[in-house]
């Protein structure tokens, strides 16, 4: 489309920029639903950052689910210290199983709970 109409694509481009947003649900059972509109660079370097910090707490020993890893790792971005800890190494399974998982990753208590 962006040949055929440069100036539909620019426009729709735009909108599509304008549109982007995330959405939290309401707390089920002790989890929450997220939705977000992302640009495409930025939800591709989140993908590829929430799979490198589940690997890194799997070869910790973490033994929950690639998956479940992935949303403790999406959670632990609100801290960004306690992510860089698991990106350079420096953290352990242990940090991040217990029952809040970035004020575990950081080993410092945190005024916040992520789950």
């Amino acid at each position: 489309m962006a040949q055929a109409d440069p100036q539909l694509a620019a426009e729709q481009e735009a909108a599509a920029r304008e549109a982007r947003r995330v959405v939290f649900g309401n707390d089920v059972n002790g989890t929450t639903d997220i939705w977000a509109s992302l640009a495409s660079r930025d939800a591709k370097a989140l993908n590829r950052t929430l799979s490198e910090l589940a690997v890194a707490m799997g070869e910790s020993g973490d033994d929950r689910s690639h998956d479940q890893r992935r949303a403790t790792a999406l959670g632990m971005l609100s801290d960004p210290a306690a992510a860089l800890s698991w990106l350079s190494g420096t953290a352990t399974a242990t940090e991040a199983t217990a029952d809040t998982e970035t004020a575990r990753a950081r080993r410092v208590p945190r005024g916040r709970t992520v789950v």
